[in-house]
């Protein structure tokens, strides 16, 4: 108490720099880090084999290097609390670099009249060969307890929620006959691509070119077989996005390049 600091002369109150003690917390942009900083804690990060880490690292100056101003991580946390202080929007900065593509998985749309899993099981052997990590989503129940002995090589098999909660499943493939899609909507809200084979009724496929049905089709590409009767009502909902393919080996390749990019 009887010391009084000189004007602009900097007093250490504690030796541990925490906000809980009183200490103050400032975003530093990326720019305002000297690289070889950056890359010390990118290998600390690296080097505890951490995705996302809370890196305390000390300098008295970030933007000159630690060789030159001095500096160490002190601490390397692996569960940060990224957003303790509601003024830094972490998570969103976050979220954006672990799904670039806004979370979706690649997904195709089957639409499949015959009970037969032979064409799926391909689909999905050579899928999981090229490490797509395809899930099958199936809307009916009584379909997908026939089935999933017949897929092997999937990484789920079932309902929306059993596949899409599965954190090892990297693309979908959802298969739905005509009759179900025209009573109970669609398996998701969106496809990248819609694939149509063995339509048992061509002529109930028109149902799909009004409301709530057609606009699935505004963006999704279509691939249907040439000899396919169905075909020329989804050439009405698809336009130029529709690809006619002369066999299923070749549907087969274009839903696998779908299921593998989310791109046809």
């Amino acid at each position: 108490m009887e010391s009084v600091p000189d004007d602009g002369q900097t007093v250490r109150m504690a030796t541990v720099p925490k906000v809980q003690t009183g200490g103050t917390v400032r975003p530093v942009a990326f720019s305002e880090f000297h690289p070889d900083n950056i890359d010390a804690v990118l290998r600390a990060a690296r080097f505890v084999r951490l995705d996302i880490a809370g890196i305390d690292f000390l300098t008295p100056d970030p933007a000159k290097s630690w060789r030159e101003a001095g500096g160490a991580i002190t601490e390397v946390n692996a569960v940060p609390q990224i957003n303790r202080l509601e003024t830094f929007d972490v998570f969103s900065a976050v979220l954006d670099q672990l799904l670039p593509e806004g979370g979706r998985l690649p997904a195709v749309l089957l639409i499949d009249d015959t009970d037969d899993p032979g064409f799926v099981a391909q689909i999905v052997g050579e899928a999981q060969n090229d490490k797509a990590d395809p899930g099958v989503l199936v809307t009916n129940p009584a379909r997908a307890d026939r089935w999933e002995s017949a897929i092997s090589g999937c990484t789920a098999i079932g309902d929306g929620q059993a596949v899409l909660r599965d954190p090892c499943v990297g693309s979908v493939l959802a298969v739905q006959s005509l009759p179900d899609i025209l009573a109970n909507g669609y398996a998701l809200d969106r496809f990248d691509l819609i694939a149509v084979r063995g339509i048992a009724d061509p002529a109930s496929a028109g149902q799909l070119l009004g409301a709530p049905f057609r606009p699935m089709f505004d963006q999704a590409d279509v691939v249907t077989l040439e000899a396919d009767n169905a075909a020329e009502s989804f050439g009405e909902l698809a336009g130029d996005r529709l690809q006619r393919v002369a066999d299923e080996r070749e549907m087969a390749k274009t839903l696998l390049a779908c299921l593998k990019s989310g791109k046809v």
